[in-house]
């Protein structure tokens, strides 16, 4: 059974994907826009390979592995906003960024990205995965030693 706050988690993970994959496409839009300057943090390249470039395979299979993924990604979500040990807007970020990174490898063969360092050049989606990873883990973390202590309350209360 869904209780109001599950439901409002799905829609937070939902809304929050929405707005990450259209945040994502618009500033991949500007950078293409910008692609004449690429001096300063704006470098607008094409990734062709998979996972910040650090892994190559064929189209097909790099867009069966992210299908897969964020399948495996929306599963577990959903298990773990039922349970409320994970925020819906975390799982949002999560999705929403693979989304976005899927939706344009599939339409173009490749990823654009454009935030450039000294180390990898990333985009808006890539920032999403990262913080709604970090985000998630600290939820989860926090939900677990929550219960956790719960638990050892009980145990100790039936002890006396």
């Amino acid at each position: 059974m869904h209780t109001t706050r599950t439901r409002s988690g799905y829609r937070q993970l939902l809304a929050v994907a929405i707005v990450v994959i259209v945040v994502d496409h618009a500033t991949k839009f500007a950078a293409s826009l910008a692609s004449g300057d690429r001096h300063g943090p704006v470098v607008p390249v094409h990734n062709p390979s998979f996972s910040l470039g650090l892994v190559g395979a064929s189209f097909g299979v790099e867009v069966a592995l992210m299908l897969a993924g964020i399948c495996a990604a929306v599963v577990f979500a959903v298990a773990q906003i039922r349970q409320g040990r994970l925020s819906g807007w975390a799982a949002g970020l999560v999705v929403g960024g693979a989304v976005a990174n899927l939706a344009d490898r599939a339409l173009t063969g490749t990823v654009h990205d454009f935030l450039a360092t000294p180390w990898i050049v990333f985009n808006v989606a890539d920032l999403a995965v990262v913080a709604g990873l970090l985000a998630a883990g600290r939820s989860i973390v926090n939900a677990v030693s929550t219960r956790g202590a719960a638990g050892d309350r009980e145990v100790r209360a039936s002890v006396r």
